[in-house]
């Protein structure tokens, strides 16, 4: 098998001739460029020659010129549908041309990205909620902005040689998060506006990342997504197997990306082992989520050299 055939095998819970693995970290490339985000992750996937090239997102949303964060009505209405040339949507898809054009069809590349809601949120501030919450109408015409924008960008990437997309959502998040969202919240500014973003991903392989602990995977079972992720060390959340039996889907993780940074050798081939185990097929291994970036390279290499 290459590795664009090792790819879908997992993807479509076929045999394999072992578990396809990739880890991701942040490199701090927001202002750098998407010629330098290239450049690093090829300089991390170079060292580890990982089986799938997960890029993360550095990058924040494009908001109006002069709008810091949302204080009220009068900066949601400056909301337009965002053009492919700012910057946030330019540097990324250049960032995903030079991967594309570097490695050649063969590797699989992944692309990280968010629904509109968190969009606003993670640069806003979380502070922004009640804000948005307070302001329905005013809200969903700046939602249904971002959301027309990030569609288009799903076929921009498509365009650019992406294989699949690794979708963070919060809307999974429990009680006592401060990310939860109750029943209205996400009826209202979350679920359509995230199935839109999957229908928009069409002809890609559509990751669904539930972030956070605990997590609900009720609101998902609709969704049409091929492989879920949860943080499955986190407490609150289902272990793997549990994942793949309530959603039927080819599952990522088995490593604590919690504890990666900190761990013996033994302690994450162990790890390692009884993820493998207890998972026959339909399995990409990886971190739950982001490792720290001080995660030491020897504890990488056996994650990285497990498929070898």
């Amino acid at each position: 098998m290459n590795r664009q055939d090792r790819f879908r095998a997992a993807v479509a819970g076929e045999p394999l001739d072992w578990v396809p693995r990739t880890c991701w970290a942040h490199y701090m490339t927001e202002t750098l460029g998407g010629a330098e985000h290239a450049r690093r992750h090829i300089v991390y996937q170079d060292e580890y020659d990982w089986d799938i090239l997960k890029v993360v997102n550095d990058f924040h949303y494009p908001f109006p010129e002069n709008v810091e964060t949302i204080r009220g009505p009068a900066d949601m209405e400056r909301f337009r549908r965002a053009d492919m040339s700012e910057y946030l949507f330019a540097e990324e898809l250049d960032c995903l041309r030079i991967l594309r054009a570097h490695y050649g069809p063969d590797l699989p590349i992944v692309f990280t990205t968010f629904d509109p809601w968190r969009q606003i949120v993670r640069r806003a501030g979380m502070a922004s909620i009640p804000v948005l919450k307070a302001h329905r109408e005013e809200t969903l015409r700046m939602l249904r902005a971002v959301g027309d924008s990030m569609c288009t960008f799903m076929g921009a990437l498509r365009d650019a040689g992406c294989d699949g997309i690794f979708f963070s959502v919060n809307s999974g998040n429990q009680p006592g998060s401060p990310l939860y969202a109750d029943d209205e919240t996400y009826a209202t500014f979350m679920r359509d506006f995230e199935i839109e973003m999957l229908e928009a991903m069409e002809g890609m392989v559509r990751f669904i990342h539930v972030h956070g602990a605990p997590v609900s995977l009720e609101r998902f079972t609709d969704y049409p997504v091929d492989v879920f992720s949860v943080s499955d060390w986190l407490k609150g959340n289902p272990t793997l197997a549990e994942l793949r039996d309530a959603t039927g889907k080819a599952v990522i993780g088995g490593i604590d990306e919690s504890r990666i940074a900190d761990m013996t050798p033994d302690e994450l081939r162990a790890q390692i082992a009884d993820t493998l185990a207890s998972h026959d097929r339909g399995l990409i291994l990886s971190p739950g989520c982001t490792i720290p970036i001080w995660t030491p390279a020897h504890l990488l290499r056996i994650l990285a050299d497990t498929g070898a």
